[in-house]
């Protein structure tokens, strides 16, 4: 998660542990959501088509670079990570080239059309393929929430580990518990905060550009959050571990 900043004057709602955009007007932070990227993965595949068949001659990182951008101005950032995007986009042209409908030679991408003769197995293999498409990306965005959690034990382990060596006698009152989000702003920096009756939304308004981080993030600027191979090792034993009797 990349640090926020916003103009002043910016309204921002958090909850106790969720994500946000400090460049909102007001935004709500809400646990619980379903990622919706795994949603509509069909529509998806029809506009990477139609976005061949549009250019005729075209690369992958065209057509990425230009849906990327489209689904920014259609949902913001409900659109998911860009990285995201670019694999769906990935895996979309990876069938159109297996159905024959484009043509890749090096980075250049070909349009060649839509079969106009299908045989009688043709509509069946092309729904096939498609579902294969949506389960091999349902697949990997699984996979890619599983790496994450992986990383957030991995971090909180080594929290715990870094605690019991420090034997802190700090007050009870200085203490930070997780989750939490920190707030960063200049010091004459004017604050409001509200805050809902059942404590489960604040909501903050600043004069300043102010930044915010949440546990995860500290976590990881510590030094704590593992590298890639380093979560991907310890997936492999954790997963070891799952599977012994």
């Amino acid at each position: 998660m990349a640090d926020r900043k916003g103009p002043s004057p910016r309204k921002v709602g958090s909850k106790r542990k969720a994500e946000g955009h400090a460049g909102e007007p007001s935004a709500k932070r809400r646990k619980g959501k379903v990622d919706k990227s795994a949603r509509g993965l069909r529509h998806f595949s029809m506009r990477v088509l139609q976005k061949v068949e549009e250019k005729g001659t075209t690369t992958y990182n065209e057509v990425a670079d230009d849906l990327v951008d489209e689904l920014k101005r259609e949902a913001g950032a409900a659109a998911g990570k860009d990285q995201n995007i670019r694999r769906r986009v990935y895996d979309a042209l990876n069938v159109l080239r297996a159905m024959n409908i484009i043509s890749k030679n090096k980075k250049q991408i070909s349009w060649i059309g839509l079969p106009t003769g299908p045989g009688p197995n043709e509509p069946e293999l092309r729904k096939l393929q498609m579902r294969k498409m949506e389960l091999e990306q349902r697949i990997r965005q699984k996979d890619e929430h599983l790496m994450d959690l992986v990383r957030q034990y991995v971090g909180y382990s080594n929290l715990l580990a870094r605690n019991a060596h420090a034997h802190d006698d700090t007050a009870e009152d200085k203490k930070v518990y997780l989750p939490f989000i920190l707030v960063n702003t200049r010091p004459q920096a004017v604050i409001d905060c509200e805050i809902a009756e059942d404590r489960q939304e604040y909501f903050f308004s600043f004069n300043m550009p102010f930044q915010m981080h949440d546990d995860t993030q500290i976590l990881n600027m510590m030094g704590l959050y593992p590298t890639q191979d380093e979560a991907e090792t310890a997936r492999k034993v954790l997963t070891a571990q799952d599977r012994m009797p």
